[in-house]
């Protein structure tokens, strides 16, 4: 049998890569290689005369690092991680390296590892219905891994968001903001925002828990947190747009997030549901979560998602547009700082 998963579980790693080649493709990239910035300094002035970004090879501890977390990623079943890598180097005539680099892409790759997930779901499900039966004659040491395996086939959900930055060169055309947790060394981040945007970073950062913030990056494979949502029947990713920490009485820092979420967008009810699902199912990853809607007669309008009230509202609308959800009774007034520029 553990061949037979192994071999199901390596077919369709190869056909997720398939569905999602250029995915794949920017996540192989990234794993493979790093972004680095040139200097050149004249020895006998001290001035700059050259700078430029270069896309270098990653070493081989780089490597080692992301094939940890890959192994991870697949709750620690470094068996079967490299009965993959085994497979490729035998059928592809990959190197190690490239087989490595392979499976780590995959990891890394939110698109291909859902589909994984809803196979890896399915499959346990299929097989505990067939020797489920038999659950009497298994060890007393087996059970404890059967149980295990039995209340553990939902997806896979990292609590830790890590952020690495590759690439610290910043525009100093855009606006400067300061508690940014990738900054200059003095502290500043330089970002494009749109107007609602900056309002809403200056207001969060006019709260004097507020210790630091993330500009949350869409499809960035370092440093990016997305949250799926079904739409059209298939399942999407959405990025929210800023991520605080703020500091508690008891010390604890804890994660919030803010979403400027267009009410008029065809998607908005579809990424409301999707919030609603991830919310329900994962409580404590966040302290509060926020959907603001645009600035409209003076006043900004927000859905506190962390309600069950609203949860529930947003799980049984039906309607086609946010607005009606956002102008209804559980909706609030996001009140902007004065200050907020």
């Amino acid at each position: 049998m553990d061949r037979n998963v192994t071999e199901e579980f390596c077919n369709n790693v190869e056909a997720e890569i398939v569905k999602h080649q250029q995915e794949f493709k920017r996540s192989y990239n990234d794993i493979c290689n790093t972004t680095v910035i040139i200097k050149r300094i004249d020895p006998l002035t001290g001035e700059e005369y050259e700078d430029h970004e270069e896309l270098v090879e990653n070493d081989a501890n780089r490597m080692v690092a992301y094939y940890r977390q890959a192994v991870n990623k697949f709750a620690g079943a470094s068996d079967i991680v490299k009965s993959y890598i085994n497979r490729n180097m035998k059928n592809e005539s990959e190197s190690y390296d490239k087989a490595v680099a392979r499976i780590s892409a995959v990891a890394a790759c939110f698109e291909i590892m859902h589909g994984l997930e809803v196979w890896a779901e399915n499959k346990t499900h299929d097989l505990l219905d067939v020797y489920g039966p038999s659950r009497y004659a298994v060890s007393e040491e087996n059970k404890i891994r059967w149980d295990r395996i039995e209340g553990n086939s939902l997806p896979y959900v990292n609590s830790k968001l890590n952020i690495n930055a590759s690439v610290t060169r910043q525009n100093q055309d855009y606006d400067c903001y300061p508690k940014h947790i990738i900054c200059d060394d003095n502290g500043w981040a330089y970002l494009k925002l749109n107007d609602l945007e900056k309002k809403i970073v200056w207001t969060e950062l006019s709260h004097s828990i507020t210790v630091a913030w993330y500009r949350n990056q869409s499809r960035n494979l370092n440093a990016s947190l997305s949250i799926p949502y079904m739409i059209g029947g298939e399942w999407e990713n959405m990025y929210p747009d800023f991520i605080f920490f703020q500091k508690t009485g008891n010390g604890e820092i804890v994660r919030t997030i803010v979403d400027p979420h267009g009410d008029w967008l065809g998607d908005s009810v579809a990424k409301l549901k999707g919030y609603v699902k991830y919310l329900r199912d994962y409580p404590k990853m966040f302290g509060s979560v926020l959907a603001v809607a645009d600035e409209k007669n003076g006043e900004c309008r927000y859905l506190d998602l962390m309600t069950p009230k609203v949860q529930d509202a947003i799980d049984k609308f039906t309607g086609s547009s946010a607005k009606d959800l956002f102008l209804g009774s559980l909706s609030r007034t996001y009140k902007i700082c004065p200050d907020a520029k």
